[in-house]
């Protein structure tokens, strides 16, 4: 893929809206997209998310934005350019800049040199001087909320309320769809060809998938998330789990005996070291990603 890529379909999922790639991304095999105005297929293959797990940079399909200035550096040459938070950079040398990512190749041409950059303050187009260090780097950081980007016409932010009784409905739904998410990630786990075990997680990475900033709403759909996984996880069929209870119940429903007490203690044992061996292996995940990526 490459980045302008504009992604139309998953397998046969149309994708209407950015959060629709997360919830089909993972039993991804084919993706559809628009390149340049003409449609492609690119096939995955199988151990994507393996590959995917232990490359260098994990990061997912990201929007493009404009570059709307977040902070200029204490240490920048353009600390005294007059630049303020919100500004957006609509040009370079009279060059289009529409998106951030067009920068860095745009500024290695340029280094150690002034550059003029017409910029969006408010409804006001104004033109500023800036200094390219030797690195080809202007020392500002980018910043901007989707509302703003929103006002460009870049991008159509969707937000949808409902009723007291409509979010039961909702709800349901959303629960439905998790479960079913979390079944197919166990499938793909347990698949030794999709790789996907590579991308096991333990404790650090439990405490890398909450915002760096605080947010009451992703917090407890955070907490949420990880309190159903642990409810379908504790399903599974294996001594030790509520599942396997369920397993032995069965049996002795269907058998009309109860399992001896000796093959019970050896499919506790079982479990045990089953459980065990998965702790061990989602966090020695997580030491061998901080080491070696």
């Amino acid at each position: 893929m490459q980045t302008g890529d504009n992604v139309l379909a998953i397998n046969d999922h149309e994708i209407v809206n950015y959060s629709d790639l997360r919830k089909y991304f993972l039993e991804a095999q084919v993706i559809t997209i628009e390149r340049n105005g003409e449609e492609q297929k690119i096939d995955l293959p199988e151990d994507f998310l393996g590959r995917l797990s232990t490359s260098k940079s994990r990061g997912f399909l990201e929007l493009r934005f404009p570059f709307v200035i977040g902070k200029v550096a204490d240490s920048s040459l353009n600390k005294g350019a007059g630049l303020k938070k919100g500004d957006i950079v609509l040009s370079i040398n009279n060059q289009e800049l529409k998106y951030f990512d067009q920068l860095a190749a745009r500024l290695q041409n340029l280094k150690n040199q002034s550059i003029e950059v017409e910029i969006l303050r408010g409804d006001n187009k104004i033109t500023k001087t800036l200094q390219v260090d030797d690195n080809g780097k202007l020392g500002v950081y980018a910043g901007g909320s989707y509302s703003d980007i929103e006002k460009l016409g870049y991008y159509d932010i969707v937000e949808k309320q409902y009723s007291l009784g409509e979010s039961f409905g909702v709800g349901l739904t959303r629960f439905k769809n998790q479960i079913g998410s979390y079944w197919m990630q166990l499938k793909l786990i347990f698949t030794p060809s999709t790789g996907a075990y590579k991308g096991v997680g333990g404790f650090k990475a439990i405490f890398d998938i909450f915002p760096d900033t605080w947010s009451w709403q992703a917090f407890w759909g955070i907490t949420a998330f990880l309190s159903i996984m642990l409810g379908v996880l504790n399903l599974l069929p294996i001594p030790a789990l509520d599942g396997g209870h369920v397993v032995f119940l069965l049996y002795e429903m269907v058998s009309g005996k109860k399992p001896s007490d000796k093959f019970m203690e050896y499919a506790q044992m079982v479990g045990f070291f089953l459980l065990i061996a998965l702790v061990l292996l989602a966090n020695g995940n997580d030491i061998f990603k901080a080491i070696f990526n």
